[in-house]
């Protein structure tokens, strides 16, 4: 419960168009194509808006290491 209360609060640290974009690929499971397709974007902004968005999840993460399973320290 600890961790998903740590991950919320990290994906609701994202920008708006981050958190959907990381939420559709990584929850979701669509692709990069359909997620640009959905929401009306180039595949790069779609690439882009994932990488940044994960590389600020990480980061955010780090703060809750301890909640971490072991692989994903």
């Amino acid at each position: 419960a600890d961790l998903i209360r740590a991950i919320q609060s990290c994906l609701n640290g994202l920008s708006d168009d981050q958190r959907m974009t990381v939420t559709l690929c990584d929850i979701e499971g669509l692709d990069y194509a359909e997620i640009a397709q959905s929401l009306g974007v180039s595949l790069g902004t779609v690439k882009s808006r994932i990488n940044r968005g994960r590389g600020k999840l990480k980061e955010c993460l780090r703060g809750f290491m301890e909640l971490l399973p072991e692989r994903y320290r």
